[in-house]
């Protein structure tokens, strides 16, 4: 008798979507999903988006984020150290899951990155 084999279809989990706010040059991007390569792509492109409008300080909020993989970490690196280095941009971050400020902490992102507990810490002192 010959086995049958059954696969299973599984859709990706690969979905995200980023959130703007600014108010009065400080920028908030809401951070929702999957955060890949991909995404942190469209994070840039918002980014650059609202620089024109006078961009000072910007804040990162992971609270929506399901999973951050390696290439993810990788841009996110990138992207903090294009706002501090080349932009001169204050940034800060909420929402950051242990797991995540653990391996922001081992490749020095939560250098360029300052935690915060919530959004309004993040407003009085970035």
């Amino acid at each position: 008798m010959k086995e049958k084999f059954y696969w299973n279809t599984v859709k990706p989990m690969r979905q995200s979507s980023i959130e703007v706010a600014l108010d009065n040059g400080f920028l908030v991007l809401r951070l929702k999903g999957y955060f890949d390569k991909s995404a942190g792509s469209v994070l840039s492109g918002e980014f650059e988006r609202q620089l024109p409008l006078g961009v000072n300080r910007c804040l990162l909020d992971f609270s929506q984020i399901t999973i951050i993989n390696s290439p993810g970490i990788t841009c996110l690196l990138e992207f903090a150290e294009n706002m501090r280095y080349e932009r001169k941009i204050s940034m800060g971050c909420i929402g950051t899951a242990d797991m995540y400020q653990e391996i922001f902490e081992a490749v020095g992102l939560s250098e360029l990155i300052t935690p915060f507990p919530d959004e309004a810490a993040a407003r009085n002192s970035l």
